[in-house]
């Protein structure tokens, strides 16, 4: 039905009661709590969306083609064929900045005033106790691996963006996440 995001957004702010969002995953992960960031965003409280979860982004993709949902929020891996066959249409990306390749023309939510960034990273932790000469080995370790051919065309082949931080800006990352989902996750009433 959507062929852009402010027709989702009109509609969610008319009667969010009414709007089914699908995702491939349970309350309170990555599928959830960005349509509750969008929700929250947009003025709209995320309390009132009917956020319906399924076994995998499969499962949920299949009822949204079924015609059982108004939307799905998921990762583009699930979904990128059913994009390329014309049988679903990407309305934003929560990236910072627009993806490249098959999907370069999907506008961000930023670009559509929605101040909405939101990404599945992937981290390497190590103990608490580090000693300082460990955390430089693995910042230049894990830099030149980010750096290397090798890894970039596993990026690209993966469908992922690259985004090296070392240990101190990956903390600082963390850091603002948590602020983040505190914040969505108090509005949900899902903190304990």
């Amino acid at each position: 039905k959507y062929q852009d995001l402010a027709s989702f957004i009109a509609d969610l702010k008319a009667d969010p009661s009414q709007m089914s969002i699908l995702g491939g995953s349970g309350p309170g992960s990555q599928d959830h709590l960005t349509v509750m960031l969008l929700a929250d965003k947009t003025g709209v409280d995320p309390k009132q969306i009917k956020y319906v979860a399924y076994d995998g982004s499969s499962d949920a993709l299949t009822s949204l083609l079924g015609g059982n949902g108004h939307a799905l929020s998921s990762d583009l891996s699930g979904i990128a064929e059913f994009v390329k066959a014309g049988k679903v249409r990407i309305l934003a990306v929560a990236a910072p900045e627009r993806l490249t390749g098959d999907l370069a023309n999907v506008p961000t939510y930023q670009e559509q005033g929605v101040d909405l960034v939101y990404y599945n990273w992937r981290g390497v932790f190590g103990p608490k106790d580090m000693s300082e000469d460990a955390i430089r080995f693995w910042d230049a370790a894990l830099a030149s691996l980010a750096e290397s051919e090798a890894f970039k065309n596993e990026l690209a082949a993966s469908g992922f963006s690259p985004g090296y931080m070392n240990a101190a800006e990956f903390g600082n990352y963390l850091a603002e996440q948590e602020t983040m989902f505190k914040d969505i996750l108090g509005k949900l009433d899902m903190l304990k």
